[in-house]
């Protein structure tokens, strides 16, 4: 991250009610310091859309997306308020597989978009933990 160099933490994935979606819980700590998160991921069958909601330690309120696949990648964007000026986000998940993905950031606040963040997520076997 621009600014806030590497870090490592750990998501919690799990199926929310029904299965219906997939709720995920981040705890990690980098150079900026601890963060903690908690997401909801669905899938709007009748939109054909994927939907996610963020909340987390570093900012008040939700962020809230629609997502859709292009190619290979989930491409995610929505729009949130920082510092009182509305900045638009996007989300891409790439290079997945069923042990991995990766997951880059970006932001515009009207002056171009630019890289924000990318986290590079590992399935690690829970009989590890």
């Amino acid at each position: 991250m621009p600014g806030g160099g590497a870090g490592t933490g750990v998501n919690t994935v799990r199926l929310g009610p029904g299965g219906f979606s997939i709720l995920m819980d981040q705890r990690s700590k980098s150079a900026m310091g601890p963060f903690v998160g908690h997401g909801v991921f669905t899938r709007d069958p009748n939109d054909k859309l994927y939907r996610f909601v963020w909340a987390d330690s570093m900012s008040p309120g939700v962020i809230i997306e629609t997502g859709r696949k292009e190619g290979d990648r989930l491409v995610f964007t929505g729009d949130v308020i920082m510092m009182g000026k509305k900045v638009a986000v996007k989300d891409v998940m790439s290079d997945r597989t069923p042990m991995s993905y990766t997951l880059t950031s970006y932001m515009n606040d009207g002056s171009g978009e630019e890289k924000v963040m990318t986290l590079r997520f590992t399935k690690q076997d829970s009989a590890k933990k």
